[in-house]
């Protein structure tokens, strides 16, 4: 029977230190070869002593004989995207597949496995996890994404079949190492947004699919709806342009656009107002940036040569 082939797993971290132990934990209880895995954990400048207590579990892993267990960290916060653009350089030589994962998470035995025969079955370029919250395992977080380029809209179905589809999220996706090098990896521009939709759209256009492969489970600890702040609405907005300046033709974008302007944006401002009840001085300064920082093509960490928005 040949070897199963090595795997890179990427976890990049920031301020959750005691999530991210317990993901450790999680994967030292994966079904697979230990020494055909290799663990990145890149940390974005934690100022919770990430470095200090995940010494030891990862001193364990080592010992329990992992291929490698290495931990970097950077001085700034480079973003969840900037992060895994900077991480994925770092990546082991030997690793045929990559695994990238989020730090707060709990994966089933099988996962992994079952990923990673989903794209040995195809010629896919990735295969991404039913995310399901870890507070309700019965309900998905995450599922197969796609993208209209006429309209600019996002959907998401969560069929119970392996099925192609534009994204997966980038918290729990196994890519095939050659297709993800060969169209350039994650994109650091998008620094917290939509960089999942990037790659995916990416790997698509490579002539390659996407998989969303349901039986693949894996548990998120985030809150069920997500969070709402000003800096979030930023992202969301200034890069939902970015990625159609990136991945739409000229008649979409220009559809697209006028579709915002008229439709999209006055959209979101009613529904800002409707969510607080009023106007919300913070988060419509944060849209509105979106918006000026979007047409003026800014990209990357907010605040780089100007200031921030209120969080």
């Amino acid at each position: 029977m040949p070897s199963l082939p090595p795997i890179c797993l990427q976890i990049v971290t920031w301020n959750n230190c005691d999530d991210l132990i317990a993901t450790l934990s999680s994967l030292e209880q994966l079904d697979y070869p230990k020494a055909q895995l290799d663990l990145l954990v890149f940390d974005n400048g934690s100022t919770d002593g990430t470095m200090e207590k995940v010494a030891t579990p990862m001193a364990t892993m080592t010992e329990a004989g992992w291929g490698r267990a290495d931990y970097n960290r950077s001085e700034d916060n480079l973003g969840a995207f900037g992060g895994r653009a900077a991480a994925q350089k770092l990546m082991t030589k030997r690793a045929e597949f990559f695994f990238s994962l989020d730090d707060d998470l709990e994966l089933a035995a099988d996962s992994l496995a079952i990923l990673l025969t989903a794209l040995q079955q195809t010629a896919a370029g990735s295969a991404g996890a039913r995310i399901v919250y870890h507070s309700d395992p019965s309900r998905v977080a995450i599922s197969a994404g796609y993208m209209n380029p006429w309209s600019g809209t996002f959907s998401g179905s969560a069929p119970t079949q392996r099925t192609p589809c534009h994204f997966t999220g980038a918290g729990a996706t196994l890519f095939r190492r050659a297709v993800f090098d060969s169209v350039g990896g994650f994109d650091a521009d998008y620094y917290t947004s939509h960089g999942d939709v990037d790659i995916g759209l990416k790997i698509v256009k490579s002539g390659h699919e996407v998989l969303y492969v349901p039986e693949a489970v894996i548990e998120h600890k985030v809150a069920i709806g997500g969070t709402r702040t000003p800096e979030r609405m930023y992202y969301q907005l200034r890069n939902k342009v970015l990625l159609f300046r990136k991945h739409l033709s000229l008649p979409q974008r220009l559809i697209v656009y006028s579709l915002y302007a008229l439709a999209w944006v006055p959209k979101l401002l009613l529904s800002s107002i409707a969510f607080h009840r009023g106007l919300n001085g913070p988060e419509l300064k944060a849209i509105a940036r979106a918006l000026v920082d979007a047409v003026l093509d800014r990209r990357g960490r907010i605040g780089e040569g100007g200031e921030g928005v209120d969080s």
